[in-house]
């Protein structure tokens, strides 16, 4: 479990967000999600990742579709 109150670091979030740190490196180069340099090093809060992983949920739609009972 990683304490909310201190910046993780790239591979501590990559493993929290479950993908590659070099990923997470490229889409913090690209500003795609809250992230900050601490010296030369990327950094990131918990509760901004969890924040931008909520706002990035997509609710499904229901279906218009009409089915065809086959009985």
């Amino acid at each position: 479990m990683v304490p909310s109150d201190r910046p993780l670091t790239l591979k501590e979030a990559a493993e929290w967000l479950q993908i590659h740190w070099k990923t997470l490196q490229e889409m913090a180069r690209h500003g795609e999600l809250p992230a900050f340099k601490l010296r030369k090093s990327w950094r990131f809060r918990l509760s901004d990742l969890r924040a931008w992983v909520s706002s990035r949920v997509i609710s499904p739609k229901p279906s218009r579709r009409k089915r065809k009972g086959r009985m």
